[in-house]
Order: C-alpha cells, then sequence, then structure tokens
C-alpha cells in the first residue's frame, strides 16, 4: 500500500513539472545574422508562454546591445532609438524582432533580447555581422602594343577587408586568385588593388579582359570586363616638298591616325622648338593635327635640315621627320609654266574641254565648308555647330539642319545680299535654335548658319548632324555631316 502511494505520488510530482513547465516563458532568437551595410536588417526574437490569452499590459521587452538599451517595450517610457524599432502588431504575435534601418559597421556586436512576463523572464542572444561588396573599377586599360604594360584593378568599399583578386582573357585564367593587400578607408571599409603585367599584341585587340573579385559578401565572384585602348603612332607627312625662293610661304607637319590625344608637336629649326597646336578628333576615332612653320626661304637656305618632332604618351622615344629646304629653279621655272599652260590652253580650246572646265567651274560657284565642332564637348552644356557657305550670288541660298535624318530646323533662307542677322527657334524640335548671318569678305559674299542646342549625352553620343544647303535655281544640294564622337559627361575631369 506505502508503495502505491509513492508511486502515485511521484506521478502528480511529474505531471506538476510537465504542466509549469508548458506554462513557462520560451525565447528563440538565430545566433548568428549577417547583412549588408546601408541595408535594413532583422534581428529575429520570438516568445511563447502557455497561457491561453497574452495580455500586452503584463509584458516587457528589452533589445541591448554593449550594454546600451537600444529599443525597449513595455516600461514606463517606452525606448526606440531613431534607427531601432519594435513593432506592436507582432508582439501580440508573440514576435519582438528588432528592426534596424541603414547599418554600419559600428553597428555590428551582440545583442541581447529580454523578454519579462510575470512572473517569468528569459534572454536570446543575436550576433551581427556586416559586410559589403567591392566595387570594381580598371584605372588603366590604355596600353601600348609589343611594351610591357601595366593594368591595375581596384577593388573599393568593400567589408570585411579579405579579398582575392583574379584576371581573365576571353573568360581563361591568365593569374589566379590571389589574397590582396587590403587597406582600410575613413569609412572603416576596406580598398585592395591587383596589377597585371603584360606585353600585348595585335592579337589582344577586341578581346575581353576581365578583373574578378572573390569575397565573402558576394555568392558568386563579382567580375569587371573590358577591352584594350590601344596607343596609335600617326602618319606624317611635310607639304609642300619644294619651296619658292624669296617668298613668304608655310611649311606643314601633317600628323594623322594617332590615339589618345596626349601629344606634342613641334618644329625644330637651329636647335630651337616652336610650341605645338590644338588636336582634333576624326570620325573613325583617331586623332589629327597639323603644325607649322612660316619662313621665307633664300638662297643660302638650300639643304638645311628642319625637323618635325613628335612627342607622344606612353612612347619612349620622339618620332623625328626632317626636311630637306629645295628650291625652285627661278631661270626655268617661268617659261616651263608659260609652256606648260599654254599647251593646256590650246589642247582644252581644241577639243572642247575649255567648255567643260567653264560649267564645272561654275556649278562650284556655291562652296560649303565641313561643319565646325567644338573640341571640347561636355553633357548639359550649350554647344553651337557651325557651316560656312561662300560663292559669288548667295541670293536663295536656304540652309536646313538634320540630326540622325531627322530634321531639327525650320529653313532659313537668303533672299537679299546686304548684311543680315537672322535668329529662329524651331518648331521642329525646340531644343535646338538656328541662326544665319551673312558677311562681305573681299567680295565675296559668306553666310554662317549656326546651330544652338543643350547637350544630352543619351541623344548626342554618336548621332550623325547634317548641314544641307541648297540654291534656288539649281538641282545639286550639298550636305555636310559629322558626328559627336568624344562627348563626356559634364561631372568628368
Amino acid at each position: 500500500m506505502a508503495t502505491w502511494r509513492r508511486a502515485v505520488s511521484l506521478l502528480l510530482c511529474i505531471v506538476l513539472i510537465e504542466v509549469h513547465r508548458s506554462l513557462e516563458l520560451q525565447v528563440s532568437t538565430m545566433s548568428l545574422v549577417e547583412a549588408h551595410l546601408h541595408s535594413d536588417v532583422v534581428l529575429p526574437c520570438t516568445f511563447s508562454h502557455g497561457s491561453s490569452t497574452l495580455r500586452l499590459d503584463l509584458l516587457a521587452v528589452i533589445w541591448r546591445w554593449g550594454g546600451t538599451v537600444v529599443a525597449s517595450y513595455g516600461l514606463k517610457e517606452d525606448l526606440s532609438t531613431p534607427r531601432a524599432r519594435l513593432s506592436d502588431v507582432e508582439l501580440r504575435h508573440g514576435n519582438a524582432s528588432l528592426l534596424l534601418s541603414n547599418i554600419t559597421i559600428a553597428d555590428q556586436g551582440l545583442y541581447e533580447c529580454s523578454i519579462i512576463y510575470p512572473p517569468d523572464q528569459s534572454n536570446g542572444i543575436v550576433e551581427l555581422k556586416a559586410m559589403n561588396p567591392p566595387k570594381i573599377s580598371i584605372k588603366s586599360r590604355l596600353v601600348t602594343p609589343n611594351t610591357t604594360n601595366t593594368l591595375q584593378c581596384t577593388c573599393s568599399d568593400f567589408y570585411p577587408g579579405t579579398i582575392k583578386i583574379s584576371w581573365q582573357r576571353a573568360e581563361e585564367v591568365i593569374k589566379g586568385p590571389r589574397e590582396e593587400l587590403a587597406e582600410p578607408t575613413e569609412n572603416r571599409a576596406f580598398t585592395a588593388t591587383s596589377y597585371l603585367l603584360f606585353t600585348p599584341s595585335s592579337k589582344d585587340a577586341n578581346v575581353t579582359f576581365s578583373c574578378v573579385a572573390h569575397h565573402v559578401a558576394m555568392k558568386q565572384p563579382e567580375r569587371a570586363d573590358f577591352q584594350l585602348e590601344f596607343r596609335r603612332r600617326p602618319q606624317i607627312r611635310i607639304t609642300p616638298s619644294i619651296l619658292t625662293p624669296d617668298k613668304e610661304q608655310t611649311l606643314t607637319c601633317d600628323v594623322d591616325g594617332f590615339y589618345p590625344e596626349g601629344i606634342a608637336v613641334s618644329w625644330v629649326v637651329k636647335g630651337e622648338e616652336i610650341s605645338s597646336s590644338k588636336v582634333r578628333r576624326k570620325a573613325d576615332g583617331n586623332y589629327r593635327m597639323a603644325e607649322h612653320y612660316v619662313l621665307t626661304p633664300g638662297e643660302t637656305d638650300a639643304g638645311q635640315v628642319l625637323s618635325c618632332k613628335i612627342w607622344q604618351e606612353g612612347f619612349e622615344y620622339p618620332l623625328i621627320q626632317e626636311f630637306t629646304v629645295r628650291l625652285e629653279d627661278k631661270s626655268s621655272f617661268l617659261p616651263a609654266l608659260i609652256g606648260a599652260m599654254s599647251a593646256v590652253i590650246i589642247l582644252a580650246l581644241a577639243s572642247g574641254i575649255g567648255y567643260l572646265i567653264w560649267k564645272t567651274v561654275q556649278k562650284q560657284k556655291l562652296i560649303v565648308s565641313e561643319i565646325i565642332v567644338p573640341t571640347k564637348i561636355k553633357a548639359g552644356k550649350k554647344v553651337c555647330l557651325t557651316c560656312f557657305i561662300e560663292g559669288s550670288d548667295l541670293k536663295g541660298v536656304t540652309v536646313k539642319w538634320l540630326v540622325n535624318d531627322n530634321l531639327i530646323s525650320d529653313e532659313l533662307h537668303c533672299d537679299r545680299q546686304d548684311d543680315f542677322n537672322l535668329s529662329l527657334l524651331s518648331n521642329k524640335d525646340t531644343q535646338y535654335r538656328t541662326e544665319m548671318r551673312n558677311i562681305d569678305s573681299h567680295g565675296r559674299k559668306q553666310v554662317l548658319s549656326f546651330l544652338h542646342f543643350e547637350v544630352s549625352l543619351q541623344e548626342h553620343k554618336g548621332a550623325e548632324f547634317k548641314c544641307q544647303v541648297s540654291q534656288e535655281g539649281k538641282i545639286t544640294c550639298i550636305e555636310k555631316k559629322t558626328t559627336i564622337a568624344h562627348l563626356t559627361d559634364s561631372s568628368d575631369c
């Protein structure tokens, strides 16, 4: 009998313990939470209690970080810091998770979630770790062919400070992943740079190279693809080849087809260098410039050697094109010229070519220049394109402007010969304004047609502009065109 009573008592104790456990406060958290910098993150903390109804008037929630209360509920004064928040609605369902917004590196650490529901109290710990993927940039893609070059890949603003960087050519690894030295920045993030030394050849043109970053903040490696830009040596041509003695004339050193524009051209005369002129970009993306030297050669200058010297960025030695002064022979030049001219005139008259030459000249009375484009054009800035029209009679001349074959200006007419200045806001597209000016230059009339507009990186980079000139009574329409290839953002240096 006594044994039976002891067994019943033990069973009753077990039941009471289990009932008490079912009424105990239970708190559940996640041991580790990882989040990207400047993102919003939720630190999970849920709780449960055996009572059928949860009374919020009895509940208290306290979140602490490093001993400092960052958010609380149910105390005399609820606390909520600007970037930490609890949800009253979620608390009704046993969810006391903490929302942290715009996290920083300084927010890392252990967070304690304390739940008080009289007579019970329970805690949970959550560790927050911040991370940030790198931003990859290629600092040097301009190379000199057949010379050892250094490519530079910089990974910035990443956290934590361990990173591996590799290089690929056409998706084939040419330098395996290597841990690079990471240096801290002012915002406590890190930056690291990897260098690739190699000798490019013509086979590397239009080939995709890649800098690949391996970092814990990314599920997959991040890559920056790019193609090499090759420095190009120019072609040099000096004109004229023969000079007229005792007459002022200009020697021109034409430097064509080089890239990029970092170049200096000068004439070397008796050991003295004369400074260089401005560079202009061609439609094919290369550059061209001409350096001039004015001289009046005498008989004693014959045989003198002048030099056109080109220093180009990325090349160790300059290009030098020599020019030897050669003078025309005055004694034989005039009779030969007269004889040649006489023969041509006689032949032209005999065969009727004279009439054709006269007719061709008549057609070419209207001369239209190439479109003049400013050297530096930036997005968001106003720009003016200019087209010159010259002739002996410009009455009835009409000018139209087009971009990508779309008419963007109304026709401007030159209907009189005296000076005038017309300005017209286009009805086709109000972002463009055209202007026409008439001037007299040494007996020949000139019309200057201007197109004014504000440059848009999206609309105008690579766009083709056309200036169409026609004259009443003539069938031929003269068209000049250009593109704005070298266009930069207004924020670029």
